[in-house]
């Protein structure tokens, strides 16, 4: 049996360090650098997902487990496909020229956007507090 505080723990860390070249890509003005930056925040932001979906496994019962999967996975694909980049053109809209958006407003708009990764990271942390207990009532230990 592995510390599940060891799992939040390493998520946490993680996603604050990936969240770092995300800064650096949309600060830049320098293609290489932005392209190294995304070439590197990108499949590291992605590394949540194994070990995330392993711990709801452990946080629901057997009958849930598949349900728990797919309501985790709809929620994560409506704001990650639908409302993020609706607020996203809505702040470029609004850092917008008198000429229109253009790739200014947008890189301004997703680097106001970038610490969400720290907020996502310190969430993964206060997990640590409650998982263990969590986890035991899941398999009915309390």
């Amino acid at each position: 049996f592995v510390d599940p505080r060891r799992i939040v723990w390493l998520l946490a860390i993680v996603t604050a360090i990936a969240t770092v070249p995300s800064f650096i890509a949309y600060w830049t003005h320098s293609l290489p650098v932005a392209k190294l930056m995304l070439w590197t925040f990108i499949p590291a932001i992605y590394f949540y997902i194994g070990p995330a979906m392993a711990l709801l496994q452990n946080l629901a019962t057997a009958k849930m487990r598949a349900m728990t999967i797919a309501i985790s996975l709809i929620a994560a694909n409506v704001l990650n496909l639908i409302v993020a980049p609706q607020g996203v053109g809505w702040l470029s809209d609004y850092f917008a020229g008198p000429a229109g958006p253009d790739a200014e407003s947008l890189r301004l708009a997703l680097l106001i956007l970038a610490p969400t990764g720290f907020w996502a990271a310190w969430h993964y942390w206060a997990a640590s507090r409650t998982i263990i207990a969590d986890q035991m009532r899941a398999v009915g230990h309390v």
